[in-house]
This record gives structure tokens, C-alpha cells and sequence, in this order.
């Protein structure tokens, strides 16, 4: 008798235990199966974890690049002389900034934005152009979103959107200060984006003397 093994008085004498060769042969089968299933869903696992957590991190780079734009914008400084005045259009700004987004850190230069459509409309990015301070430095692509919505918006002394800076006068004239007086700056400068989260971003120049409308009146224009 094997060690191990018991038979019982009313079984067959020459019975062995254990399993036969067939047995042992469907049972490695099955076993093999579900470890293949399981290694095939750890798998699919794996990859959505990994899809997950890169939507994570692009969501973490826009909005950190949301803010380097919007930075920027609030550390605009008024012009001293003709060549810093502060000017722009519904795709084109240009201005001096205290905090540039720039590797590697911020520093005061010209900030030149531009919004830049693909020429099937299928993508539309944010470029930060090179300034006069370093006219060899490569275009940057800070943002960008499909299709073709984007433009800059310009807040006045009176509380309007225009769509360019300086704004023009009710004679469609470009506004001057006064002799002496530095050139105005926006109370709010909007970058409308198609970006899903961040469809909109304001930024309020810091240097500008106007006090900042109330949410009721932003949405009342």
C-alpha cells in the first residue's frame, strides 16, 4: 500500500488513490485557462490605469499652463517708452511682463502671444512668439484645443469688451493719453479658449489703476 493511502474493508482491495493521469492532465488545463484569463484582465487593468493616469497628468500640464498664461497677463507692466506699449488684437497681444513663462524661470520680457489656426481648422494653439529681449528664442505652443475658436477680449476704463488695445474712440480712433501720462492699461484682458475645462480664463493686470468690475457686471456685458 502506498504511504498515505487507507482502503476500506467493503472497497476493492486492489484500489490505489490519488489521480489517474487523465485527471491530473484536465485539471492542469483549467488551471492554465484561468490564469490566462486573469493575466489577460490584469493586463486590460493595467492599461486603463495607465490611460487614466495620463489623462490625469495632461489635466495637471493644461491648467499648470492655463496658469503660467494667466500669470503672465497679471504681471504686465505699463509701457516707458513707444517701443513697450501694450497692444492688441483678437489673435494677436504683445506687451512687457514681470513673469514671462519662460525655462528656466520667469523673468521680465516681452510677452508675444498669437493664436494659431491649422489650416484645415482642425487645431488651434496658443503661441508665445520670441520677443525683442531674445529674437532667437523658439515659438513655444503653451495651449492648444481642436477647431478653430479662440481670440483675446479687452476690458476699458468704461466697463466694455473691446477687441483690440488700445481701443478706438467712438470716432473709430485710436485713444491717446495725455502728454506725460503712461499709455492705459485694460481693467481685464479674456482669453476665450476650447479647451472643456478651461473655456475661458481672465487675468487682471496688476499695474492697472481701474478698479475691477463686479461679477454682476461682467455678466450683465
Amino acid at each position: 500500500m502506498r504511504p498515505g493511502c487507507s482502503i476500506s474493508a467493503p472497497q476493492r482491495s486492489g484500489a490505489s488513490c490519488g489521480l489517474s493521469l487523465l485527471e491530473m492532465l484536465v485539471t492542469l488545463a483549467v488551471v492554465a485557462l484561468v490564469a490566462a484569463v486573469l493575466a489577460q484582465a490584469l493586463v486590460q487593468l493595467a492599461r486603463v490605469e495607465q490611460l487614466l493616469e495620463g489623462g490625469r497628468l495632461r489635466s495637471v500640464a493644461e491648467a499648470l499652463r492655463v496658469e503660467w498664461v494667466r500669470s503672465a497677463l497679471e504681471a504686465l507692466v505699463p509701457a516707458t517708452n513707444s517701443d513697450e506699449v501694450l497692444s492688441g488684437s483678437e489673435r494677436e497681444f504683445s506687451g512687457w511682463s514681470s513673469a514671462v513663462p519662460l525655462l528656466p524661470e520667469p523673468g521680465m520680457a516681452q510677452l508675444r502671444l498669437r493664436l494659431v489656426t491649422a489650416d484645415d481648422g482642425s487645431l488651434t494653439e496658443l503661441l508665445l512668439l520670441p520677443g525683442a529681449d531674445a529674437p532667437t528664442r523658439p515659438a513655444l505652443s503653451l495651449l492648444s484645443w481642436p477647431g478653430r475658436q479662440g481670440h483675446f477680449r479687452y476690458l476699458d476704463e468704461q466697463g466694455q469688451w473691446q477687441d483690440r488695445w488700445p481701443a478706438l474712440n467712438t470716432q473709430n480712433i485710436v485713444a491717446r493719453p495725455q502728454a506725460g501720462a503712461a499709455p492705459p492699461m485694460p481693467r481685464l484682458i479674456a482669453l476665450v479658449t476650447g479647451l472643456p475645462a478651461q473655456s475661458l480664463v481672465f487675468a487682471a493686470p496688476r499695474a492697472s489703476p481701474q478698479p475691477l468690475p463686479t461679477k454682476r457686471q461682467l455678466e450683465a456685458q
